[in-house]
């Protein structure tokens, strides 16, 4: 799997936060016989270290109104199959992770909320990120500043970092989008957390779009043609398997928006047959830009006098 999946590799590459003092009884716990598949040999043991920052945690419970997911607190129940000896299994049991959620100790469920760490925030890079993403991608500063409002968006470094969050808004890992507008994910196996955001109200339909500036877009675009829009729940996901699929089953509509990526599309569609698939060939972003350099073509010189489109949105 290459050095950045060795121990210190993870660290120095993958985000992964380790101090001796706080994670060695943890790990030394899930070493015991009865979390391992077999007993590793000595050859093997790097690649078992490794395996053990792949614990997935799930959240079952997901409210009906907007205002609920905020507020409601249901228990998270944490998947933690038996760890592959080798690189092999490892890679196989990777799929294995997203449908199933067999019972796990409380130490594993500790030590997967400890692994789910946020890049940390860099306050004095947020004005720079801010202004990349209102010229880059055209976003209404005043809905920059209200994501950044509820740490749904911040600067890590020099980069945007978008929050993923279960629908009880707990945080599991982030988008992060460099200045060249490539997307990667920090532990990107939670299952059932998105980045999501929701208008106002009682939730009647749901629009999925493969990352957070394409979600926001149709958010936008949305706003932008109709007042009458009920209240919608936006998400942007990397993987199928991370759609809260029995909140969604109980929508009255879902749109599946996924633009320019074929195989995420069908495998959202195949979790939900019923939703409504939208075939779109350019991204949500480009039909966005256009629109506004069509009503206002001085929207990037002059984005304060854009704020009429996001005055009236509210997000829970």
């Amino acid at each position: 799997m290459g050095k950045a999946y060795t121990f210190s590799g993870l660290q120095k590459h993958r985000g992964v936060s380790y101090d001796q003092g706080r994670d060695n009884a943890l790990i030394e716990a899930l070493m015991q016989p009865q979390h391992l598949a077999i007993a590793p040999g000595e050859a093997e043991e790097n690649e078992l270290e490794s395996s053990q920052f792949e614990l997935v945690a799930g959240a079952p419970g997901t409210p009906a109104t907007a205002n609920e997911l905020e507020s409601s607190q249901s228990e998270l129940v944490a998947t933690a199959p038996a760890i592959p000896a080798t690189a092999n299994e490892l890679e196989s049991s990777q799929s294995e992770l997203e449908t199933t959620t067999p019972a796990t100790s409380a130490t594993a469920n500790e030590l997967e909320l400890q692994l789910s760490i946020l890049p940390e925030p860099d306050e004095t890079q947020w004005q720079k990120v801010r202004s990349h993403l209102a010229v880059e991608y055209s976003l209404p500063l005043e809905l920059l500043d209200l994501l950044h409002s509820h740490s749904w968006l911040y600067a890590g470094s020099e980069k945007a970092v978008f929050t993923g969050r279960t629908l009880e808004g707990e945080a599991r890992f982030a988008f992060v989008i460099d200045e060249l507008g490539n997307f990667t994910t920090t532990h990107p196996l939670s299952s059932e957390a998105a980045f999501w955001v929701a208008t106002t109200g009682e939730i009647e339909r749901a629009v999925i779009a493969c990352n957070p500036i394409e979600a926001l877009s149709i958010l936008l675009i949305e706003q932008n043609n109709s007042t009458t829009t009920p209240a919608t729940l936006y998400l942007g996901i990397e993987r199928a398997s991370q759609l809260p699929i029995q909140f969604l089953q109980e929508l009255d509509s879902v749109i599946i928006a996924i633009a320019e990526d074929y195989m995420l599309a069908r495998n959202a569609s195949e979790l939900l047959p019923n939703a409504e698939l939208v075939n779109q060939q350019s991204s949500w972003n480009d039909i966005w830009i256009q629109l506004i350099e069509q009503e206002q073509p001085n929207f990037q010189q002059n984005n304060q006098q854009y704020k009429r489109h996001t005055q009236e949105i509210e997000l829970d």
